[in-house]
């Protein structure tokens, strides 16, 4: 089976900073004195209690009446006011109602404007916390603006090396991170640090901070080494700091399995998604949605391995969950369908898995509008599916529908809108149309090296893709010399044994085949052959891919008996993965 374009990906937990979170904090971080409101302090615990017990809509209405007490008793301004505006901003944004989220906050916004002036720290507050909203909505544009609004009042209040500074910092960072722009992404991140390094301890909770957002912001740079040290920092230090049993531990365990999943060392991304997930439960129990998140990227290294029954389980607990706590048509339950969609298209049950996928479609349409980046994501998802399906008329439209997308929301210099490029160029050069497949290839290829860099895994991907795309055109010199550059290039980014080193040399190996270079092919295929069974063992998808592919080398040098042999294995592999009825066996 080919690799999907598609990239399955676990949910990156970035260590968002808030200026101010804590229960019964005045502006200034004083403890404020309620003897006088008892009731309004056991309204707003009620309120906090049913939250945590997972009962969303009686949270949010029990703190729409703690916010209209609070107002009637004490003033739109007052320190209780605000922490339950909070506090129901965030009962909205569990349940993913973003947009009530963000008209709470502008409301208040302008209601503090008019109370305590312009510049009030209250309003750099809410406005770090709409910029956060808008972050998680995706409207990127609307979010930047708020963070450089929100970093030039904490610059002017209080200086540029201040801790709260520091916290914009770190989100804008993320926000860039997210955009693409990796590189100053870094920069503001490790600007970040460096002021919390003058602030804090070696081993505070501040520094773990920035240390997180550093490594996965080199995850997502294909720098897993550095991504991995910054990881582990940060894990030692929320360790040490906080101890085994903290959410914070747990969100460091979950991105450093990001990591190992991301370099195919599948065992140890299952076992740090594992503990975060123990973690998790013994904090909040086994029926919130952040257990259902840690179930996703729990089933997505499962599915990377080839443990698609396991996976599957994953994934359909996690939808037992989010439709159970947060409804059929939250956000979360789209991310958990276009996972279980995918594992559907690896086990070739195509007409599954474009039911799972359109249904994700229609939550995230409905949820963020036709037109954002996440819809691209299950556009393109059904575009795949659809191609697998040989409905190509369908499916060219959704990739074109994808790429508009994407190229309006971010740009034509963009991973995500080169990585659409990419699988579109395949999608032409599979159907005839060389010309368009080879402009889309090459300019993901350019795009992907001016943005991500020429060693990016992303890129070396895509290298792998055009290299394959010259071989089809019988073009075996420049296939052999992009592919050999796609093969040294992982050799200085990845581990010896990841997957991709053996797509490389498969499709090298197909060159060589083509041009009766048979010794050479026949060692390159044993060694794609080995890397494979390492990473899944014997009775997988791709190893059954390997054993074809020798087989047919076998037949081009008339060697039918080892040939039969081979294809009887990879026979007997595709009963056991897709079911002895299956067509693709037929």
């Amino acid at each position: 089976m080919c690799n999907l374009m598609l990239i399955l990906k676990a949910l990156t937990r970035v260590a968002y900073c808030l200026l101010t979170f804590s229960v019964l904090v005045g502006p200034l971080g004083s403890k404020v004195a309620f003897s006088q409101s008892t009731e309004l302090v056991s309204y707003l615990q009620t309120f906090l209690d049913a939250r945590k017990n997972g009962s969303y809509e009686e949270s949010q209405r029990l703190g729409i009446q703690a916010l209209r007490l609070g107002i009637k008793q004490l003033g739109e301004s007052h320190p209780f006011t605000l922490n339950v505006i909070e506090n129901l901003g965030a009962t909205y944004e569990i349940q993913g109602k973003y947009e009530q989220n963000a008209k709470l906050y502008r409301q208040t916004i302008e209601t503090l404007k008019k109370v305590l002036g312009p510049n009030h720290e209250q309003i750099a507050k809410f406005r770090h916390s709409l910029a956060l909203v808008r972050h998680r909505q995706g409207l990127l544009v609307e979010a930047k603006k708020l963070y450089e609004k929100t970093l030039e009042m904490a610059t002017s209040r209080y200086g540029t090396g201040h801790p709260k500074v520091a916290s914009v910092l770190d989100n804008l960072g993320v926000l860039l991170m997210d955009q693409g722009n990796y590189e100053q992404a870094k920069k503001l991140i490790s600007r970040a640090l460096k002021i919390r390094r003058k602030h804090y301890n070696p081993v505070s909770s501040e520094i773990a901070f920035s240390l997180n957002n550093l490594g996965v912001l080199n995850t997502e740079t294909g720098d897993y080494s550095k991504a991995e040290v910054y990881l582990q920092k940060s894990l030692d230090i929320r360790k040490k700091k906080l101890g085994l049993k903290n959410r914070e531990v747990s969100t460091s365990l979950v991105n450093l399995g990001n990591v190992y999943l991301k370099q195919g060392k599948y065992e140890d991304a299952i076992k740090a998604y594992r503990k975060s997930l123990e973690i998790d439960k013994n904090i909040l129990g086994d029926a919130h949605p952040d257990i259902a998140t840690g179930l996703v990227n729990l089933g997505s290294a499962l599915h990377s391995q080839g443990r698609y029954l396991e996976a599957e389980h994953a994934y359909k607990d996690a939808l037992i969950i989010e439709e159970k706590v947060l409804g059929v048509e939250h956000i979360d339950s789209a991310y958990t369908l276009d996972a279980l969609g995918q594992l559907y298209m690896d086990t070739a049950k195509y007409v599954d898995a474009e039911e799972i996928i359109r249904k994700a479609l229609r939550v995230r349409e409905k949820t963020l509008g036709t037109k954002h980046p996440r819809s691209a994501d299950s556009i393109f998802s059904l575009a795949i599916n659809l191609d697998y399906q040989n409905k190509l008329s369908k499916a060219e439209e959704l990739y074109k529908r994808a790429l508009r997308i994407r190229t309006e929301r971010f740009g034509v210099e963009n991973a995500e809108t080169a990585m659409v490029l990419g699988q579109f160029g395949r999608f032409y050069s599979e159907n005839g149309n060389v010309s368009e497949a080879e402009r889309y290839l090459t300019q993901a290829v350019d795009i992907q090296e001016k943005v991500i860099g020429r060693s990016h895994p992303d890129t070396i991907i895509s290298l792998k893709n055009l290299g394959d795309f010259y071989r089809g055109q019988a073009k075996y010199t420049k296939a052999e010399n992009i592919l050999k550059r796609a093969h040294s290039l992982a050799n200085e980014k990845l581990l010896d044994q990841h997957s991709t080193f053996s797509d490389i040399k498969n499709s090298l190996a197909l060159v060589y085949e083509d041009q009766a270079r048979y010794s050479e092919a026949e060692k390159l295929l044993k060694e794609a052959l080995l890397i494979n069974r390492n990473l899944y063992g014997d009775k997988h998808p791709n190893v059954a891919a390997n054993l074809s592919n020798i087989a047919g080398l076998y037949i081009d040098q008339e060697r039918f008996a080892e040939a039969e042999k081979l294809y009887q294995t990879v026979l007997d592999i595709q009963k056991q993965v897709f079911g002895k009825n299956h067509s693709d066996l037929a």
